[in-house]
């Protein structure tokens, strides 16, 4: 496995150390219920090439949008503790949990009402529910939205606001989010330019503007592991994500 050859061992020795950032607060590890890992082995491979990069916890975060991952809460459960006894018989010793990653629709907003989110916690005593909007148009009624997570008792964290390009000219948009509470978790990724020279110049914006509070790497499969590895060659990059007050410490 990926862990565990040698052609890894030694290129492991080459990886950034990410261990300042210690958890990580987006990653579709959880094998088959979304287009994350697909089976045991591919997740065991980019949890120990994580552990490797210094991370020590792992927020689960599988995709729960109805049109294409119709996730159910119990039903996530029942898998992650089947993963977690898997991952105990191949002697990963990671801490994991489990949250989920929600599309902001109107399934969302009924699942909210019904008190059935998958969350984490910091040392606030509200949930933190990590949700995501669409990549094509800005999401409707987005205030009065993100104001009734926060009337349920819910803190909402906006995955990826560097990848929303209708966002990109209009800084004050997140500026505002932050206003209202809304904490904002970018994803690590982005910074490598992995998903586009717009997003990468975003992501240092929002950190340069210090509206960022978690990062994140939204890991999927061993393309992402590879991109991660590619922020060693940007030491400039690397002392300021070093030196950014990142709340990822205290989950």
């Amino acid at each position: 496995m990926f862990a565990h050859s040698s052609e890894d061992a030694s290129a492991a020795a080459d990886w950034p150390d990410l261990s300042f950032i210690h958890t990580d607060v987006h990653a579709h590890f959880l094998p088959g219920v979304d287009d994350g890992a697909k089976d045991l082995q591919a997740s065991i491979a980019l949890l120990s090439g994580m552990m490797q990069m210094g991370y020590e916890k792992f927020i689960v975060t599988p995709h729960i949008k109805l049109r294409s991952f119709p996730n159910q809460a119990m039903q996530l459960k029942t898998q992650f503790f089947a993963w977690q006894t898997a991952l105990q018989l191949h002697g990963i010793t990671a801490i994991t949990s489990l949250a989920a990653e929600y599309f902001l629709d109107d399934h969302f907003m009924e699942l909210l009402e019904q008190d059935e989110l998958l969350y984490f916690h910091s040392f606030s005593e509200n949930g933190q529910v990590l949700i995501e909007f669409s990549f094509h148009q800005p999401p409707s009624m987005i205030r009065s939205r993100l104001q009734y997570i926060f009337d349920q008792g819910y803190i909402p964290v906006i995955a990826h606001p560097e990848r929303y390009k209708y966002y990109h000219d209009q800084l004050q948009v997140y500026e505002s989010f932050k206003e209202m509470g809304c904490l904002l978790q970018i994803n690590l990724n982005s910074l490598t330019g992995y998903y586009g020279k717009e997003e990468k110049n975003m992501a240092i914006k929002l950190l340069q503007q210090g509206l960022i509070d978690y990062a994140g790497t939204d890991m999927h499969h061993l393309r992402h592991l590879e991109a991660l590895r590619s922020l060693q060659h940007d030491p400039q990059l690397m002392e300021m994500l070093q030196h950014y007050p990142f709340q990822n410490m205290y989950l």
